[in-house]
């Protein structure tokens, strides 16, 4: 939730300071007296460009921080936990361009507060051209609302990618290879790596018993000690069953009874680290005289280390190339063949992958037309069809399937794609409604609408403010509108006006109260600074019926 956000020195603002509330909360004011500056400037938060001209003119940088209040708190946000749930986002944007970015103080670059505020927040604008309505994201958003029932598919599916890709990539790397190689030195390179026979490990464990032949004194000196003071004459352990002992014969009392069963796992723990003590120590192997084998293998290992990487995986790599390579060089039309139908069974087995995971896909897509035209039928878009079209494309890391979602908002109509049926006024509530089905499973805190109501009136208008002031309880909503009946849902009425001062225009904002509501609601309705009593009546009317 949004608790407070401060802008300085940002276009006509030269210093606001704005408290909000969980719940909706409207802006409302003239045109031109810093509503979507305020909204432009919280995007900056949110990994938005930056961009100096919007610096307040007479001044060299600009100011933006938001206090947030986060409750479910992802791995890449919990680094930066400084007070429980709250964070404070900060941008600064300076004349020479340059960006500073923090979260609770720390200095983060613009991709993190785009992976962490931006992906709480959904920001709608008449002037966006709506992700919503952009075919190349309708897949992910289709996955994303069946995340529960792909997750499984999508995983096995992939699986099955990865293998069929790897072998595609080791198919086309033979089949390029170089078969004029001098065998003679693949040969003797591969009998080095064969003679030498590294073991999976054996690098660290080597390096481990050299350790413990070079301090093997310290070792022997130390555990002996702590053994001895542990299980010999008067050792830690004697002792305990001494003290054990004298309380057992008060434990009669209650007020020492459990000191007694405390005393007697204390013993008895002691005893178990003992014996565990001892049976690490003996099992220790240490063999001064090995130290020059151990040398010399490490010698030898090193070696191969300099030549193909510093890990047993990049040499048994390099041995397996080098196989390959000879093998392909004996025997190249059997090789290739062989891998060619071994490229067919992995094939095959990622298009029955796909397959599935496109019927489910299907299945899914059903459900998610349902939930969207119920939603749409809330916003007077009641003969509208919503339709997800899949076409088949050639096997990518998501499948074999394009998704674009299709529309026809009148009866008889063909279906066409969303992004070029929708008019101005449609647009508004198609991607609103859209946004009710998913920003609940994208996990959005804060949705702002600003002046997504543009082409509506009417009982299409109030639908509309139903509809946010129904996501409202979900989560917080920001709304800019200049439509009574969108206002009239607010909880809380933020006034943006504007002054001349010093000959500099200044944005204010200030928070209504229930009379100051009335009034201004009215002069809307009225068009008129200076609402008659009957205009008043209207609002008083209009904010009551809410």
């Amino acid at each position: 939730m949004l608790k407070q956000l401060t802008i300085k020195n940002f276009a006509i603002i030269e210093d606001l300071d704005i408290t909000f509330n969980q719940g909706m909360s409207v802006f409302l004011g003239e045109t031109g007296a810093g509503k979507s500056i305020i909204i432009d400037a919280f995007s900056l938060l949110l990994g938005q460009r930056a961009n100096n001209s919007k610096i307040r003119n007479g001044e060299t940088r600009a100011f933006v921080e938001a206090l947030i209040e986060i409750d479910d708190l992802d791995d890449e946000l919990k680094e930066y936990v400084d007070n429980g749930k709250l964070f404070t986002f900060t941008r600064i944007i300076n004349n020479e361009g340059n960006n500073i970015c923090k979260i609770n103080g720390i200095t983060v670059n613009i991709n993190t507060l785009k992976n962490t505020l931006g992906k709480r927040v959904n920001l709608h604008s008449q002037h966006d051209l709506f992700y919503l309505l952009d075919s190349k994201y309708h897949l992910s958003l289709l996955d994303k609302f069946g995340i529960n029932s792909l997750k499984d598919i999508k995983e096995e599916y992939m699986a099955s990618y990865n293998a069929y890709q790897d072998k595609l990539d080791y198919y086309n790397k033979l089949t390029k290879e170089n078969n004029n190689e001098d065998i003679d030195y693949l040969k003797y390179q591969l009998e080095e790596i064969l003679d030498i026979d590294i073991k999976e490990n054996e690098i660290e464990e080597l390096q481990l018993e050299a350790s413990r032949i070079a301090k093997f004194n310290k070792l022997n000196e130390n555990l002996t000690g702590a053994i001895s003071r542990l299980d010999g004459e008067k050792g830690i352990n004697e002792l305990l069953y001494e003290v054990k002992h004298y309380i057992n014969n008060v434990s009669d009392d209650p007020l020492f009874t459990d000191f007694s069963s405390k005393l007697e796992d204390l013993y008895e723990t002691s005893k178990d680290i003992t014996s565990d003590l001892k049976n690490a120590f003996y099992s220790l192997d240490i063999d001064e005289s090995r130290i020059s084998y151990i040398e010399e293998r490490l010698y030898k290992i090193n070696k191969l280390k300099r030549k193909y990487g510093s890990s047993y995986n990049d040499i048994i790599k390099a041995k397996k190339d080098y196989e390959d390579k000879i093998e392909l060089y004996d025997n190249r039309e059997y090789v290739l063949n062989k891998l060619n139908n071994e490229l067919e069974v992995c094939k095959k087995a990622m298009l029955e992958k796909a397959s599935k995971l496109t019927l489910k896909r299907k299945e899914i897509a059903s459900i998610l037309e349902k939930n969207i035209e119920k939603e749409l039928k809330d916003l007077y878009l009641d003969k509208t069809v919503f339709k997800v079209f899949f076409s088949e494309v050639e096997c990518t890391k998501n499948g074999q399937d394009k998704v674009e979602f299709m529309i026809s908002t009148n009866v008889g109509e063909t279906l066409r794609p969303l992004s070029v049926v929708a008019s101005g006024g449609e647009t508004s509530r198609l991607t609103l409604g859209l946004n009710v089905v998913f920003n609940d499973i994208y996990g959005i805190s804060l949705a702002i609408f600003d002046e997504v109501d543009s082409g509506v009136s009417g009982k299409v208008a109030t639908s509309v403010g139903q509809k946010i002031k129904q996501l409202s309880s979900k989560y917080q909503t920001l709304v800019i509108s200049h439509l009574p009946q969108v206002i009239s849902y607010a909880d809380y009425f933020y006034y943006v006006y504007k002054k001349v001062e010093n000959n500099k225009t200044k944005s204010y904002v200030k928070l209504l109260d229930n009379n100051e509501k009335i009034y201004e609601l009215a002069k809307i309705l009225s068009g008129s600074d200076f609402p008659s009593d009957k205009f008043i009546d209207n609002a008083k009317e209009l904010l009551m019926y809410k």
